[in-house]
């Protein structure tokens, strides 16, 4: 058991969900809150409880409201399947998205 903790890359952050591909890194859904923007989905990969995170991906909806990744699940690929939350134009529209491993 370990603790990991994660430089924000904004002012503040949200884990919502966590997962670990078949090589170990941990995969983190979250929301974040960077400069110039309301709240960002935020998913990303780190290399267990240690070292940089390997990839990162923001999403930010078009009216820079607040977004959010809230969950995740991996498939025997390895893939990532995130789905979360973005506000467009007052509304707010669910997202999924398919990430490569």
């Amino acid at each position: 058991v370990g603790v990991r903790p994660e430089v924000t890359p904004g002012i503040e952050a949200v884990g919502h969900a966590i997962a670990e591909d078949p090589e170990g890194k941990l995969i983190i859904a979250a929301s974040c809150k960077r400069p110039g923007t309301d709240l960002d989905g935020w998913v990303f990969a780190a290399p267990g409880v240690n070292g940089a995170r390997t990839w990162e991906i923001f999403r930010n909806g078009s009216s820079d409201g607040p977004d959010e990744a809230v969950g995740l699940v991996l498939d025997d690929w390895g893939y990532v399947h995130a789905v979360g939350s973005e506000l467009d134009e007052l509304l707010v529209h669910a997202f999924a998205l398919r990430l490569f491993p």
